[in-house]
């Protein structure tokens, strides 16, 4: 069985060591001494998609609905003011 970054993020939860994504890095907080060195390994070959995922996770995405009315989709820290609809 293959371990998704989801299941190691909460492996890793569990062994009390917070990941997050600061400035296109990740960060690792906590009990460091627990990882293992398997688990540091894994992590250094996934790191791409382990950043994706932090990333994706502490900016979700959100819905709106633009001036000419098509739904789109944005990061909630790229808003353009031009799109917004005023509340009527």
């Amino acid at each position: 069985m293959s371990l998704t970054i989801t299941n190691f993020l909460s492996e890793l939860k569990a062994l009390g060591v917070a990941i997050s994504a600061v400035d296109g890095n990740i960060k690792i907080q906590g009990n460091l001494a627990a990882l293992t060195p398997v688990q540091k390994d894994w992590l250094r070959h996934h790191k791409p998609a382990v950043l994706a995922m932090l990333q994706i996770e502490q900016n979700p995405v959100r819905r709106y609905v633009s001036l000419d009315g098509e739904a789109e989709a944005f990061s909630s820290h790229v808003l353009d003011p031009a799109y917004w609809r005023p509340m009527t």
